[in-house]
C-alpha cells in the first residue's frame, strides 16, 4: 500500500444465506478474491465469542502495520438482511 493508511473497513456480507437481491450475490462470490488482490488483511465476524478478540487485535495489527484490515459482518452475526425473512413488514 502506497501510503499507508491504517483504514478500518466494516463490510456487511451479503448475498449469501439466503439472499433475495440476486446482485449481492456476484458480490458475495467476489468480495474476498479482491481483498486479497488488494493485499487487504481480512477477517469475517461471525460470533460474539470470538468478535472482541479479532476486533482488537486486527485494529492493533492495522495500526502497528499501518495497513488497511477489513472485518466483515456475516450474517450469523447480523442475523442477515431483514427484508429476506419479512422482518420489515
Amino acid at each position: 500500500m502506497p501510503y499507508q493508511i491504517p483504514a478500518i473497513l466494516i463490510i456487511s456480507e451479503r448475498g449469501t444465506m439466503g439472499e433475495f437481491n440476486i446482485g449481492q450475490t456476484l458480490v458475495a462470490r467476489t468480495m474476498r478474491p479482491m481483498l486479497d488482490a488488494l493485499g487487504i488483511m481480512h477477517h469475517t465476524l461471525a460470533d460474539l465469542a470470538t468478535l472482541r478478540f479479532i476486533l482488537d487485535r486486527s485494529i492493533k495489527q492495522a495500526f502497528t502495520t499501518r495497513a488497511p484490515v477489513a472485518l466483515i459482518l456475516s450474517p450469523l452475526l447480523t442475523g442477515g438482511n431483514p427484508a429476506s425473512s419479512g422482518q420489515l413488514l
